[in-house]
């Protein structure tokens, strides 16, 4: 995620590490968190929508998306563990069972 002071906006995006490119971005998430499950990220943006995108340097890739799962703002990385996620705002927190 690289959307500090981008509320709503900032994107998510996929660098290759050893050159700094940018393969691709997909703006909407702002200052949010993401976490690694298998091949599948699990993104959590500012807004409180959560979205799994494919792991893969080629393209975005959107495999399902709720639009607003907790309120408050949401400014940490999710957290996944035996098929479920634990997600956080400022107001509420929620534990999403994805088997």
């Amino acid at each position: 995620m690289f959307g500090f002071k981008e509320y709503g906006n900032g994107p998510l995006k996929c660098v290759e590490l050893k050159t700094g490119k940018v393969m691709w971005e997909k703006s909407g998430y702002g200052p949010a968190g993401v976490c690694l499950a298998d091949d599948t990220l699990i993104c959590l943006g500012d807004m409180g929508q959560l979205s799994l995108v494919k792991a893969s340097p080629k393209n975005y890739e959107e495999i399902s998306r709720l639009d607003k799962v907790i309120n408050g703002k949401c400014w940490s990385s999710p957290i996944f563990s035996d098929g479920k996620v634990l997600i956080r705002s400022t107001a509420e927190a929620a534990c999403l069972d994805l088997k």
